[in-house]
């Protein structure tokens, strides 16, 4: 499993030097890609995706689920991974979209989403705080 090591301190090298370009966000997805790799970190599952792309489309590589325990992977490595993701994309404007997310589901007493947001916003800042 080392090669899989490998690959993620590679990938989270050219995410940290900016050879991966912040590309996009869609919903809680945000996107990171050179000419060839496609990061990207789905914020309400806390997952990394990698992906291949190619002419017909695009070839998953791994998927990271960042709370589970998996001996396989270095946790401090996948930790940092999503530090730098978060320290590239979490900025007021970011934060302020994610607040008047749990705002709308308040009001609109949708206390399900309204605790799982929270907890996202709770993780965002434990994490932020840290760096």
């Amino acid at each position: 499993m080392m090669n899989v090591n490998y690959f993620i301190e590679e990938l989270y090298n050219k995410v940290r030097w900016g050879e991966f370009s912040y590309r996009d966000r869609i919903a809680n997805s945000y996107y990171f890609s050179d000419e060839t790799h496609e990061v990207c970190y789905d914020l309400k599952n806390n997952t990394i995706y990698v992906a291949l792309l190619k002419y017909n489309g695009k070839e998953n590589l791994l998927n990271l689920n960042v709370d589970r325990k998996d001996d396989h992977y270095d946790r401090y490595l996948i930790n940092s991974f999503v530090e730098i993701i978060l320290e590239i994309i979490m900025n007021e404007k970011e934060m302020g979209r994610l607040n008047s997310d749990l705002d709308k589901y308040v009001d609109d007493e949708d206390f399900e989403k309204a605790s799982k947001q929270r907890d996202v916003i709770n993780n965002i800042k434990k994490i932020l705080s840290k760096l």
